[in-house]
């Protein structure tokens, strides 16, 4: 049988699995484009070379080389049709992702983000509408004469973004696309996120008072803020989507072993020598644990006691009840910065595409 792909009533993705030799092929012609384009980009480096393979070796215990090329192409797409994508979940900060084109996240140049945490990931990937509609045909195109077991299926989420749609309108209108970002972008990212930030106060203002009031607060230092870089931006982003139990305040993120990112977290506890596995259980799930759970947070307690974590990073991590990944803020600030740079530079076809929808939540 031929390889097949359907949409069901979810709008879920399901493609029939490949044979063996046609999972080999995949596998091998994943490995000879990340490998090439590798070289080209860490020419000096060796940290990168040895990700890769280990991200190569994952990818073949796992079995997903071709939802790998299945994302690339649905990349493609998209960028043909000048429409920008939103990756999500973890694989989104894979070197793989990155040497593809899948994404933009260079997971040696953005807060180091990827560790890529191993093991078999979920795919999930946003597009524009237009591009949703068009992509049945494109990847039966692409790999419809692949051999293929037609009683076994593999799932992919596929979901439409308004985000996305209208950045690629916008893109259209002007012929143009965003090159670069500076401190003038940044800036006005940080006033959209603190008008939501007011906007989101007011709607709890009449039933949590002090909350409210933290919040305005918290909003009017974002606002003061003249001098942002990317790497700054993004950690505002992450504090501002995560949850802690204490108000915050920008001053917090110049305190050191101050987590925003769950990234961050993972490597404090791996620089005390806790294994991986143990870290990201404390980054990702440990957390929630602050909310109450007495039993869990002993444990966890007993946990950075046995690698000896300096009672610093646990006093700051007792604070935490969710942190944001990596992988969870930085596609949405590049499109964030997308909006901000069209606003900018082309207010006329920036409004005439967004006056009729409004905002979007951030």
């Amino acid at each position: 049988m031929r390889f097949n792909i359907f949409r069901n009533e979810t709008n879920n993705f399901y493609f029939s699995v490949p044979t063996n030799e046609a999972i080999e092929k995949a596998e091998k012609a994943v490995a000879l484009l990340c490998r090439n384009q590798c070289a080209k980009s860490y020419p000096a480096m060796r940290e990168p070379a040895e990700q890769l393979e280990m991200e190569l070796k994952n990818m073949k215990e796992t079995g997903t080389a071709f939802h790998f090329l299945i994302l690339r192409e649905a990349a493609r797409l998209s960028h043909e049709e000048r429409y920008p994508v939103m990756a999500n979940s973890k694989w989104a900060c894979s070197l793989i992702a990155f040497l593809l084109n899948i994404t933009d996240v260079d997971p040696f140049n953005t807060f180091n983000s990827g560790r890529y945490a191993l093991g078999k990931p979920s795919f999930e990937i946003f597009v524009a509408s237009p591009v949703f509609d068009k992509l049945r045909g494109r990847l039966m195109k692409k790999f419809g004469k692949v051999e293929a077991d037609d009683s076994a299926y593999k799932c992919m989420n596929f979901m439409e973004s308004k985000r996305c749609e209208r950045i690629g309108e916008v893109a259209m209108a002007t012929g143009q696309t965003p090159v670069a970002f500076g401190n003038d972008i940044y800036i006005s990212v940080l006033q959209t996120i603190s008008e939501e930030i007011v906007s989101h106060s007011l709607e709890i203002k009449d039933r949590d008072e002090e909350e409210y009031l933290n919040l305005v607060k918290f909003a009017s230092e974002i606002k003061e803020i003249t001098e942002c870089d990317f790497d700054t931006l993004v950690r505002i982003y992450a504090y501002n989507m995560g949850t802690f139990t204490e108000p915050k305040c920008l001053e917090n993120l110049k305190a050191p072993n101050f987590f925003v990112l769950r990234e961050e977290l993972v490597s404090a506890l791996l620089s005390c020598g806790m294994s991986y596995s143990d870290a990201e259980y404390l980054a990702h799930k440990g957390v929630w644990h602050n909310m109450g759970n007495r039993p869990m947070r002993e444990k966890d307690a007993e946990l950075m006691k046995k690698y000896n974590v300096p009672q610093e990073i646990r006093d700051n991590f007792s604070t935490i009840l969710h942190l944001q990944p990596a992988y969870g803020c930085l596609n949405r600030i590049e499109l964030l910065c997308m909006e901000e740079w069209y606003k900018i530079n082309y207010p006329e076809e920036y409004e005439k595409t967004y006056d009729e929808s409004g905002s979007m939540p951030l």
